[in-house]
């Protein structure tokens, strides 16, 4: 299991409540399912590091920084992703999930309260690319995540970095 989040917006991880009452009762949902391969999938973790190896810094108007595989095993992976202008650290994992023989995952900024959005449209990204392959996963949307989506925009209104207010 990877770990949970804290309850700020500025997380996603498969490992949480399941029951949305349960989670939206200690604040942020922050909940996604775990990513589910077709069946063909026979490696679902290096489909997935080879998604992460072709991802663009800077689209979506974030990690201009780039990034680093800091990990990788069998069954696990863990990338630093920064952003380009304070240069900021996000974590990124990808484990196995032996029940589900899908792919957990967590992403999560390590400061501040929100982180803008980025957490989600990085994961949105990745999952895309992924489900053009006939994988099973959901976009984390204003209607799947409320909460997270009204503090990431309405911080990036109230910001002054002008680069932050361009994100799509």
């Amino acid at each position: 299991r990877l770990r949970t989040c804290s309850g700020n917006p500025n997380c996603f991880s498969t490992t949480g409540d399941a029951l949305l009452e349960d989670r939206q009762q200690y604040g942020v949902d922050f909940f996604i399912p775990t990513w589910i391969p077709p069946p063909e999938e026979t490696q679902p973790l290096q489909r997935v590091a080879a998604v992460v190896a072709k991802y663009e810094p800077g689209q979506g108007g974030i990690d201009g920084g780039g990034f680093v595989l800091v990990k990788q095993t069998d069954s696990y992976l863990y990338y630093q992703f920064e952003a380009l202008k304070k240069g900021y650290i996000d974590d990124v994992e990808f484990a196995m999930d032996a029940a589900t023989s899908g792919v957990m995952v967590r992403s999560a900024s390590r400061v501040g309260v929100t982180d803008f959005g980025v957490n989600a449209v990085r994961l949105n990204y990745m999952a895309d690319k992924l489900r053009s392959k006939g994988w099973s996963i959901p976009e984390i949307t204003p209607t799947t995540h409320r909460d997270y989506w009204i503090t990431a925009n309405e911080a990036r209104e109230a910001t002054f970095d002008e680069d932050r207010r361009k994100m799509e």
